[in-house]
């Protein structure tokens, strides 16, 4: 794990849900493709080498952060043409990935009264500038960071 990363460093949070409600979770090795729908394939290629995405999904009907990820490029999205849904993807590294047995509940941390409206359609937002964030933005970003410290790569 590069040790250089820091609270500061987590710039964007994307919302990732499959059918079976375990994205990313059961991974063999440091890195994979994180998919983008059509729609935000732009969008896709915005977080760049050295910016952390903060992953969060519903597992078990609760809303849950599961990874700390970081762009190993500065490219644009590319395209998996075997995917009809979420075809354009970055490839990242896991900085920090909560188990399944432990994952960071949202609604049991200060991130709970955090409007996550219009973040859940696949796409990358900057966290500074969801609704309702700006007035504690670094503590939410230490707290995060604090939640996930154990499990850094």
């Amino acid at each position: 794990m590069d040790r250089l990363f820091r609270p500061h460093n987590i710039i964007w949070i994307k919302n990732v849900n499959t059918v079976t409600e375990d994205a990313y979770m059961n991974l063999a090795g440091n890195s994979f493709r994180l998919y983008f729908p059509r729609k935000h394939k732009t969008n896709a290629g915005s977080p760049q080498e050295g910016e952390i995405i903060l992953l969060f999904q519903n597992i078990g009907l609760q809303k849950v952060f599961t990874h700390l990820v970081n762009p190993t490029d500065n490219l644009p999205a590319q395209e998996d043409k075997t995917r009809k849904r979420h075809e354009f993807y970055r490839n990242v590294k896991i900085v920090a990935m909560a188990p399944l047995a432990e994952l960071i509940v949202v609604s049991k941390t200060m991130w709970k009264d955090v409007n996550f409206q219009g973040i859940g359609q696949g796409n990358a937002y900057k966290i500074k500038n969801v609704s309702n964030i700006s007035s504690n933005h670094d503590e939410l970003l230490e707290y995060v960071w604090n939640k996930f410290s154990h499990f850094l790569r």
